[in-house]
């Protein structure tokens, strides 16, 4: 399905640019660090689990859990909180 940009998909990008160069910064940190990677993988692996089920509670929940385990590892290795 097309939707219609009526002029202002430029602004739109423009707001999130520098949302994707902060994501893609601590990225490449968190990317540093096997343990993250081990972590982010297993994440992975339970939401793709979920997704193959065709459960959108169950990958909402995942993507949930992957999310806070991607913070706490930011906090724990990265930042060092």
């Amino acid at each position: 399905m097309n939707y219609p940009c009526p002029g202002h998909c430029g602004y739109v990008s423009a707001l999130y640019e520098p949302l994707g160069r902060v994501l893609s910064s601590r990225r490449r940190e968190t990317s540093a660090f096997p343990q993250i990677q081990e972590h982010a993988i297993a994440e992975h692996e339970h939401i793709l689990r979920a997704l193959a089920q065709r459960s959108s509670s169950a990958a909402r929940e995942a993507m949930d859990q992957h999310m806070q385990q991607t913070l706490d590892d930011l906090n724990t290795f990265v930042l060092n909180s």
